[in-house]
């Protein structure tokens, strides 16, 4: 491809290309509430986009827009790295008569705001938020890389970690409720409903701190 000369973008230019990903992650968060789990591949793109830092001079929109390193909502109530039992601290269980036993976002439940806190930037993107019974930990920032860059949100991968391709089976963490006398697992796609959670997370904290930045 011709080398063409580049120029660098205005800063009112990158905050208008801010205002355009918030907007659509703002879509893309309403179409997975209405029921349709799968765009949550979508959602860690434009999470990916905001916050992951490339090789060379490759920098997050936050970043370009200087407000990436604030403090953010952390919703997760932390893991018990010394327990023997699998979690994730961005969900909830929840069970419905007729419908069974789902894992869902903790913000499409019964949630106090008050209970939540902040982190500085590298603790929050940093922090492990799910933990299995191999004692293999995944951070938000490796959850959306792997499901951004390897597992069909940008890109689709031939081959995954291994680590996160368990993380993508059926009850992946293993919880059963019972009904009708006998034991049925919970559903829902862990590595999803944590997109969900953590666009959740961002949306709450930009709207309180930069209103300006959206829209509506």
């Amino acid at each position: 491809m011709k080398n063409r000369k580049k120029i660098t973008k205005t800063s009112e230019e990158i905050k208008v290309d801010l205002m355009d990903q918030l907007e659509l992650l703002e879509m893309h968060c309403k179409t997975y509430d209405e029921g349709n789990e799968v765009v949550g591949k979508h959602i860690a793109v434009i999470l990916r986009t905001l916050f992951h830092e490339g090789s060379g001079r490759s920098r997050s929109l936050l970043r370009l827009s200087g407000i990436r390193d604030i403090s953010w909502l952390d919703s997760s109530h932390g893991l018990h790295i010394d327990n023997n039992i699998s979690e994730c601290s961005l969900l909830l269980m929840r069970i419905t008569n007729g419908k069974g036993g789902e894992y869902r976002p903790k913000c499409l439940s019964d949630y106090n705001i008050d209970d939540y806190r902040y982190r500085l930037f590298p603790d929050w993107w940093s922090m492990p938020v799910i933990l299995d019974d191999d004692k293999n930990i995944f951070t938000r920032s490796e959850i959306v890389a792997y499901v951004a860059d390897t597992d069909g949100g940008a890109h689709v991968d031939v081959e995954l970690d291994e680590e996160y391709k368990n993380l993508r089976r059926p009850n992946y963490l293993g919880w059963n409720y019972f009904q009708n006398g006998s034991s049925e697992p919970f559903s829902g796609k862990i590595e999803l409903i944590c997109m969900r959670q953590i666009a959740f997370e961002v949306l709450y904290t930009l709207r309180n701190k930069y209103k300006e930045l959206f829209r509506k």
